[in-house]
């Protein structure tokens, strides 16, 4: 992963956030799937190989998934917030990696 990060030029302090991130994003993927197909909010994602990089492929769709979960009190929907932050404010990280990982496959 560090390899793929680096060959995007992506600054080594942003490069451990983005990988933080899609370690967390692992351990919480199932966890999360489940959550949005509860609270029915339709989302396209798209499955990578790899780290299985979930991303959107309509990033206002996370926008909507932020203001739908905004006032809950649950601790997997604070994280699912927190995560459609980091994908908001790192969108371009995350599209780069993901045609990095398709074009290599």
């Amino acid at each position: 992963m560090t390899a793929i990060l680096t060959q995007l030029k992506i600054r080594p302090g942003k490069a451990k956030r983005t990988i933080a991130f899609l370690k967390k994003l692992n351990r919480r993927q199932k966890e999360m799937q489940i959550v949005l197909k509860e609270s029915g909010i339709a989302l396209d994602c798209s499955f990578i190989s790899g780290n299985t990089l979930y991303i959107f492929k309509k990033l206002k769709t996370l926008k909507q998934l932020k203001h739908k979960i905004k006032y809950s009190e649950l601790p997997i929907y604070n994280e699912i917030r927190e995560w459609a932050d980091e994908c908001l404010s790192s969108r371009k990280d995350i599209k780069s990696i993901a045609t990095f990982e398709k074009s290599t496959k």
